[in-house]
């Protein structure tokens, strides 16, 4: 189907209903062959706006429109694929082919299903379903109480409310986890690289070669596994910061295109690379919702450069975790992040920087160090709580 869409581009560009009658009849369920020309289609839309809207900011892109076959894509299901029979789900795979026979936990048995994915993660299958439990998410708050959300990458993120408040969830331990795992990659694929110069052809590798490639799959796994759970907690000690203040809209800054900002140092783009904050404001975006809190995405330019007192914006960049302000009568000294922070939330809710202070800042860590602890007390941490003068 990707084949065809690019060959197409070189006359008339070929259209989502075109795709779906051209391929109608194939081995897959036909909901399922409709999906993926869908989720095409939504692809290179999606490309297209990256493209245009980065040669209006920067003059230049890297962003292409999908040309590369996977070798591995997502296979979607629609409501009509599942059936239950003799207390099993079967999943069709379209005429003349074998059906998907699966067993759920019997708490889903009596559930409508309304889509499943087959998703292939580094040689591993997932199926991914999306069931109707009959649980309604609560009507957003009306409320006019804000916070804004400074994202970063030695602090997962800082928010800070409409008053000043202020929390701060360090990022140290996902960093640590990102220095052991680029170092065991360098290591292992390093060896895999001189096993692989000493194998003419890929058949004479030897068994410690394929040792080698486990053993890196096996570190990816457990660092994307480290990650997931590392953001999930934080993204939920924000939420309950949020709910616990009563806030109705947590405002977020629009970082696409950090990377590309200025000439970076490879190490500078490297941290940038492995920043996962799309998959942070995804589960913090689902958690909000859950309380009724809205996540909206606004222009957060020069927010870091601005004194969040005074409205000052310096020339250049800031160094260290300190603000320190440069006008002579004003010298406000904050908290890099909540300086930030406060300067997004006062954009949200009054439209200009310089509007919000911080006040109570408190430092938390998103993940337990030891192991079998429900709370920071039992495993010797605790919240440091600062006044800001």
């Amino acid at each position: 189907m990707l084949d065809a869409h690019v060959q197409s581009r070189q006359a008339v560009w070929l259209t989502e209903a075109e795709l779906k009658s051209h391929f109608k009849g194939y081995a897959l369920y036909s909901q399922s062959v409709q999906a993926i020309a869908e989720k095409l289609i939504a692809n290179v839309a999606s490309a297209q706006s990256n493209i245009a809207r980065e040669m209006e900011a920067f003059g230049k892109t890297d962003w292409r429109l999908p040309y590369k076959p996977k070798e591995t894509y997502t296979v979607t299901w629609k409501e009509e694929c599942f059936r239950w029979k003799e207390g099993l789900l079967r999943v069709s795979n379209g005429r003349g082919q074998d059906p998907l026979t699966l067993s759920l936990p019997a708490k889903y048995t009596d559930k409508p299903i309304k889509m499943g994915e087959l998703v292939c993660r580094h040689g591993i299958y997932y199926l991914h379903m999306t069931i109707d439990t009959g649980e309604i998410d609560p009507p957003l708050l009306q409320g006019k109480r804000s916070a804004g959300l400074d994202l970063g990458e030695i602090h997962i993120a800082s928010v800070s409310t409409d008053t000043g408040d202020t929390l701060i969830v360090s990022g140290r331990h996902l960093r640590s986890i990102k220095q052991k795992r680029n170092k065991n990659r360098k290591q292992i694929g390093q060896k895999i690289r001189n096993k692989q110069l000493c194998s003419r052809t890929k058949s004479q590798a030897s068994k410690r070669l394929q040792k080698l490639e486990l053993a890196q799959e096996q570190h990816r796994r457990k660092f994307e596994r480290q990650q997931r759970d590392t953001l999930h907690k934080a993204s939920r000690q924000i939420v309950e910061f949020c709910h616990d203040n009563k806030i109705a809209t947590i405002y977020y800054g629009d970082i696409h295109g950090i990377p590309e900002k200025g000439k970076n140092s490879k190490q500078h783009n490297d941290r940038m690379s492995q920043w996962a904050h799309g998959q942070f404001i995804s589960y913090l975006t689902y958690k909000a919702r859950a309380y009724g809190i809205s996540v909206k995405m606004i222009d957060e330019s020069y927010s870091s450069k601005t004194c969040c007192k005074c409205g000052h914006v310096k020339k250049s960049s800031v160094t260290g975790r300190t603000y320190k302000c440069t006008q002579p009568d004003c010298g406000s000294i904050h908290h890099r992040d909540a300086n930030g922070s406060c300067n997004i939330v006062s954009k949200g809710r009054h439209g200009d920087y310089g509007k919000v202070q911080p006040k109570n800042i408190k430092y938390l860590q998103p993940v337990w160090i030891k192991q079998g602890c429900s709370s920071p007390s039992e495993a010797g941490l605790s919240a440091r709580t600062v006044t800001q003068l």
